[in-house]
């Protein structure tokens, strides 16, 4: 097939040609550019975050510009490399290696290290110790502090509320800005009272706020405290009183503290208002000092903690009534009885006043001499229960009247006492318990009497192995002593020497006497003269009714009494006055005679109607060891020998 060729066909075939025939012939390469550098690599990263690596290669025409990246050393920073993003686990400084493959030379490639730094990232402040409530007083300094974390800086900025929280303003004292608020001493005002303070802590990263703290300002006040209620030696305190130096609201019993010294007291209830408050004192176990401190409390501050005060004790334990008597436990106490009856000390004077013997006394040993119980001035008014004791030892030498362990009663009551070996000598009015008593409701009942009695004076006193004077409706009942009684003037029994003028109505009953009776006239074994009252159911064991001086013959076994009934007498009994015990009348008796045998036959005391038990009413038992004779209930031991006249 024949191809018909033109010009144009002609010359397309040349170029290609002469194309062929010279990139054919030849050899040619481009020339290798090598990396010289990297550039813009980033020089921080920060724990936490992924930070993406990259960089520019120098220059730019370099032959092979891929850069492959890897961890040359991570030091402390945990890093770790992927691709081409970097994460690290820690703060500190890490190496990286940006390697070009072939970026050197077509057969060697290019390296570079670059150092980051590495650090943590960034914290908002955090509290941990939150500011707390403080107290102090005006005038005084006072500090809130907070501590926080957090990346530094942080700032701090204290606030207040006036207004429990509502509102807040800045703190404008020169260390609002710290981490410790600080008032000084001048700038501490009452009225800063209940502010609240918190602190705004904060850095690049946030800002917290602390919890609120309120302050307490207190005033400052004194006090000064003194007992009330209470007289040395005499009464109790009853209370404490503090008087402060202005106005006070807030106190209570609690604030208070009472620390014993040489006083024991025991802390009772709060009163009072304003400046005065009594804190009450429920005992006072002993007479001195105590200290008394006030705490702080409500808005106040105590400064003058603490003080001293001296309180008063009763000299006996018990509040005189009759479920809490005033208890007598020794010689001591005895005497101070004695001192406070005869000065009319209220309350131990007052009437219906209750004092109990705790204790068998001994007064041989602690004493020469007893000052009787009651004057007729200050009289004798209580109930003083004997409690099944005794006291021994009584000596009484005064020539005054009304003498006796009682001087001088009016109204009161005695039961239940036991006074041996007694040495009583006075004027006029002496017995063993009671120089006198008298009133209605006055009474002497379950005591006894042993040792010796005597007395003197005139006209109508008397002396007596119970009671020297009975007057005025007050009796005698189951009582006995073994008394030897004398007297030198008035009249002289072995139970009472004188009793009742007209209308006055005493009483003697149940009663039995033992010891020798003498004087000068009106001599009695029970009574020396009862002018108006009742002799009755009474025993005259009695070895002998003597005259002293004198001519007088009003003698007589029982007694010169105008009322007598049922009584018995030692049909033994002798006299030295020339009367005539065999007769009797309604003005005097000499009982029924007994002899020695029925003296020590209890149906001799049964038919008079004696009581025997454990009661008040029925005190008597019979006999105990060789005393054949009747005894109380509550005796283990015999008062006296069984007397050789009775034997």
């Amino acid at each position: 097939m024949k191809h018909k060729l033109n010009l144009r066909n002609v010359i397309a075939i040349a170029i290609c040609l002469a194309a062929t025939t010279m990139f054919s012939g030849c050899n040619h390469e481009e020339p290798f550019v090598s990396v010289s550098d990297i550039t813009g690599v980033p020089a921080a990263a920060t724990v936490g975050t992924p930070l993406t690596l990259s960089g520019t290669v120098v220059p730019g025409n370099a032959t092979n510009k891929t850069i492959v990246w890897s961890v040359a050393d991570a030091g402390t920073t945990g890093a770790n490399i992927s691709g081409n993003t970097l994460t690290t686990t820690a703060a500190g400084t890490a190496t990286i290696r940006a390697t070009v493959t072939n970026g050197l030379t077509a057969k060697s490639n290019y390296t570079q290290e670059f150092t980051i730094t590495v650090t943590a990232a960034g914290v908002a402040p955090a509290i941990t110790t939150q500011p707390t409530n403080q107290t102090t007083t005006v005038g005084v300094s006072f500090s809130f502090s907070v501590e926080a974390t957090g990346t530094a800086p942080l700032k701090y900025q204290w606030e207040f509320s006036n207004d429990n929280g509502a509102t807040w303003a800045n703190s404008t004292v020169a260390t609002a800005t710290s981490a410790t608020l600080t008032y000084a001493a001048g700038n501490v005002p009452a009225s800063l009272d209940k502010r609240q303070f918190h602190c705004v802590v904060s850095n690049d990263y946030g800002s917290v706020t602390s919890n609120a703290a309120t302050l307490t300002v207190k005033t400052p006040v004194t006090f000064t405290a003194v007992q009330t209620g209470g007289t040395s030696g005499t009464a109790n305190s009853t209370g404490i009183r503090l008087t402060f130096n202005t106005a006070v609201s807030g106190l209570t019993a609690a604030n208070i503290t009472i620390t014993n010294g040489t006083g024991v007291v025991t802390k009772g209830t709060l009163s009072g208002s304003g400046t005065t408050y009594t804190i009450g004192l429920t005992n006072v176990t002993a007479q001195g000092n105590v200290t008394v401190s006030v705490e702080n409390f409500g808005t106040f501050t105590v400064t003058n903690n603490p003080q001293t005060v001296a309180v008063y004790r009763s000299p006996f334990t018990g509040d005189g009534t009759s479920s809490s008597q005033w208890l007598i436990t020794n010689a001591t106490e005895l005497n101070k009885l004695s001192e406070l009856i005869n000065a009319g000390t209220a309350p131990y004077a007052d009437a219906g006043k209750y004092y109990r013997l705790e204790n068998n006394l001994n007064l041989t040993i602690v004493q020469n001499n007893v000052t009787p119980i009651g004057t007729s001035s200050n009289p004798f008014k209580g109930n003083f229960e004997g409690n099944n004791k005794t006291i021994s030892g009584i000596t009484i030498n005064r020539t005054s009247d009304d003498n006796g362990l009682f001087g001088y009663v009016d109204g009161g009551i005695i039961r239940n006492l036991g006074l041996t070996n007694v040495s009583i000598k006075g004027g006029g009015h002496t017995g063993g318990v009671a120089g006198y008593i008298k009133g209605s409701g006055a009474r002497i009942t379950g005591c006894f009497v042993t040792g010796t009695i005597s007395g003197g004076g005139s006209g109508y006193s008397g002396i007596g192995g119970i009671a020297g004077a009975l007057r005025t409706g007050a009796i005698i009942s189951d009582c006995y002593t073994t008394c030897s009684v004398s007297g030198t003037e008035g009249s002289i029994g072995g139970i009472v020497g004188f009793g009742g003028f007209n209308g006055e109505n005493c009483t003697v009953t149940k009663c039995y006497a033992t010891g020798a009776i003498s004087g000068k006239e009106f001599v009695g074994g029970i009574i020396g003269t009862m002018i108006n009252g009742t002799v009755s159911n009474c025993v005259a064991l009695n070895p002998s009714i003597n005259r002293t001086s004198g001519t007088a013959t009003s003698f007589f076994r029982v007694g010169d009494c105008y009322v007598n009934n049922n009584n018995a007498a030692l049909s033994t009994m002798t006299t030295n006055s020339g009367a005539n015990f065999a007769a009797t009348s309604s003005f005097f008796d000499n009982g029924t005679g007994i002899n020695k045998d029925q003296a020590k036959t209890q149906s001799t005391y049964t038919s008079r109607s004696w009581g025997w038990g454990t009661t008040t009413a029925s005190p008597w038992k019979w006999t105990v060891g060789t005393y054949i004779l009747p005894v109380f209930h509550w005796q283990t031991t015999a008062p006296i020998a069984m007397p050789s006249h009775l034997n």
